[in-house]
């Protein structure tokens, strides 16, 4: 059992416990799953300059590329 880290849980009853290894096994994911997520996108503006010396993003981050819609209502094929 050492050997492949495994622990006994008690008795196939023992739901309490289950459910607090599932519960703590969540948490650890979604913790992972957020800095992961974070370094990611600190990663991908870095690499575009639009980070400061300090980590934050630049005011040229935040500036809107274009007004013009993505979807425009002059398409044909968005007609019904």
């Amino acid at each position: 059992m050492k050997q492949k880290k495994q622990v006994v849980m008690g008795d196939k009853v023992d739901i309490k416990g289950m459910r607090e290894m599932a519960d703590e096994a969540a948490r650890a994911r979604d913790a992972k799953f957020a800095q992961e997520s974070s370094e990611f996108l600190r990663g991908k503006a870095a690499e575009r300059g639009l980070l400061d010396a300090f980590g934050n993003l630049k005011p040229e981050a935040h500036k809107t590329l274009s007004d013009t819609p993505l979807v425009s209502t002059a398409d044909d094929r968005l007609k019904v």
